[in-house]
């Protein structure tokens, strides 16, 4: 009988809807487990890692929208193995001494902040040290501001989701005017040095405990007395940085945003060896350190009106992975600070998203997507179907993309995948409907031995 739907018909019709709805249900649950992080608790750590994106992938995305990343605003002045004196490199009291007088040296060449990506412990020398009466005299009387790091432990026997204590740290007193009396501003301001395991994205807070006996007397954890490194250094660097609408909400939300990175060998770096070397204690740096200072002074202009990040890049000492790649936490902290300044992050899609693209938004865009599909395939040739789906399906995800970009916004879970595999089945299910057609009516005894009806039956 014409016009009659046969079993095949029935079976193809819901194995094809089965299909979309195992794919709709696959959409639901990459959203809803990717969806940008909100702390449902104050010590609940951002420490999840689940990405397996290259770096290209992650440039491509991360990166598109922007000007060329270039290091505008920040300058890394690396502590290398090789470079600096065994001497400093080895032993820690010495090394407080090096870093006193390249804080001395930046003053006169003008940086316009220094962040030293480093924890001072309280006990690490021993008292009236020579290195660290040095360290503490050039910060006390340094007209730059200047950043300190500061470590965190985690609270005895508690579990790992517990909020870490800031460790004990070396005093640095206040600040002594240049006529030498002391004031009532402090001399550092300090920063947490603790970073996500999610090496992607800025820490721009943490809840943590003040002390140990904070933790005892069950003190609430907060994270605006100590902030991170990163946003303390950039906040000091441009005063207007706390009043961005969009970091002040992931603050709240204890969201951090994703950010690009400048390649490495392509970040400003000025050699902290040569620095000293240029200065009006040439001779003393020679003789102190046993080097021969060569013609190779650094230029003024390298490091004036700069935000100067001290820290170590050796062999074993705060290294971590990022996209397969060995790097130092001194450029990871100073790419961070670049980033804020540069207005180069992004909020992560989901709740507090000012465009419909979270997870309701994108299952909306996924049905209409279906839809198109099922018309399209209906009441078009499958192959003209599957370019006109391709061409419509690429200028909507570049368009959201790019949208979302402008709006500074990062899609973590890409969602397209999911609509590309199910253009895929449709275009499969329309095109094999058509070869059974062509089977049945050349081969009725073959559509006979498959269950199937010819249409005049």
């Amino acid at each position: 009988m014409n016009g009659r739907v046969t079993n095949t018909s029935r079976k193809k019709s819901i194995g094809i809807v089965l299909w979309l709805a195992i794919l709709m249900c696959a959409a639901i649950y990459a959203e809803v487990r990717h969806e940008g992080t909100t702390a449902t608790e104050k010590c609940e750590l951002l420490e999840k890692v689940d990405y397996d994106e290259t770096a290209e992938q992650y440039a491509e995305v991360a990166g598109t929208g922007y000007r060329p990343m270039r290091s505008r605003r920040v300058t890394i002045l690396a502590l290398t193995e090789g470079v600096e004196p065994d001497m400093v490199l080895n032993n820690v009291c010495e090394q407080r001494r090096y870093v006193a007088r390249i804080i001395k040296r930046l003053g006169e060449l003008g940086a316009s902040l220094i962040v030293l990506d480093k924890a001072f412990g309280a006990d690490s020398c021993k008292p009236g040290d020579p290195g660290t009466m040095e360290l503490v005299g050039a910060v006390e009387n340094s007209t730059t501001p200047i950043v300190v790091g500061v470590a965190t432990h985690a609270p005895a026997g508690k579990v790992r989701k517990s909020c870490l204590v800031i460790s004990p740290s070396m005093e640095f007193g206040n600040k002594i005017s240049a006529q030498g009396v002391p004031s009532s501003d402090p001399a550092v301001t300090k920063g947490l040095i603790r970073m996500n395991a999610d090496l992607r994205k800025i820490p721009i807070n943490w809840y943590v405990y003040q002390t140990d006996e904070g933790v005892a007397a069950k003190e609430d954890p907060r994270d605006d007395t100590v902030e991170t490194l990163s946003y303390t250094a950039a906040s000091i660097a441009d005063r207007h940085l706390k009043d961005d609408v969009r970091l002040k909400a992931m603050r709240e939300r204890s969201q951090h945003p994703f950010t690009s990175f400048i390649e490495s060998k392509n970040f400003s770096r000025a050699n902290p060896l040569s620095l000293l070397c240029s200065g009006r204690d040439k001779a003393e740096i020679e003789s102190l350190y046993s080097v021969k200072c060569a013609a190779n002074a650094t230029p003024d202009e390298d490091v004036r009106g700069q935000v100067v990040i001290i820290g170590d890049d050796v062999p074993g000492k705060d290294r971590h992975v990022l996209f397969d790649r060995d790097v130092s936490g001194l450029y990871l902290q100073a790419n961070y600070i670049e980033s804020l300044l540069d207005d180069r992050y992004l909020q992560p899609v989901g709740s507090g998203a000012k465009l419909p693209v979270g997870t309701a938004g994108n299952v909306v865009f996924l049905v209409a997507w279906f839809a198109l599909l099922y018309l399209l395939f209906w009441f078009v040739y499958p192959e003209i179907a599957l370019v006109i789906s391709v061409l419509i399906g690429a200028i909507a995800w570049y368009s959201a993309k790019q949208l979302a970009l402008s709006k500074g916004l990062y899609f973590e879970v890409p969602v397209h995948a999911i609509g590309a595999l199910a253009l895929v089945v449709k275009y499969a299910d329309a095109r094999g409907h058509m070869v059974g057609e062509m089977l049945r009516h050349r081969w009725p005894r073959l559509a006979k031995w498959g269950g199937m009806k010819s249409d005049g039956a």
